[in-house]
């Protein structure tokens, strides 16, 4: 009987890993088409001139390859620069909220700049 429990308790086991492994395959195919789906640019910019749009690649009225926008980077704010928080974690950067001193500075008057 103890081995009947054993070779029980070893099929629900290897059936539960086989469901978890064909569930974590499904749901990584599913992502991959997405992404896929996400990495069509929608349009082709010149890089010195964002108003010069195109459908397909090409060059700029300067000779510059087109650069392709896809569909995130349309909610960003002109002029903003981001940085992908997996380059931030790499680079070290750390954050820490502004402290106001309210010490007393005796300044003579004159700065230097060396």
């Amino acid at each position: 009987m103890n081995n009947t429990l054993k070779l029980l308790l070893a099929a629900l086991s290897g059936g539960a890993l086989s469901y978890a492994l064909m569930t974590l395959t499904a749901t990584s195919s599913h992502t991959a088409e997405t992404e896929a789906e996400s990495d069509k640019p929608l349009y082709w910019v010149a890089p010195m001139d964002s108003n010069y749009r195109r459908d397909k690649p090409g060059k700029s009225p300067m000779g510059m390859d087109l650069v392709p926008v896809y569909a995130e980077s349309e909610e960003q704010v002109a002029g903003a620069v981001t940085i992908s928080p997996e380059v931030v974690n790499n680079l070290g950067v750390r954050t820490a909220e502004v402290e106001v001193d309210h010490a007393q500075h005796d300044f003579d008057g004159g700065l230097r700049a060396i």
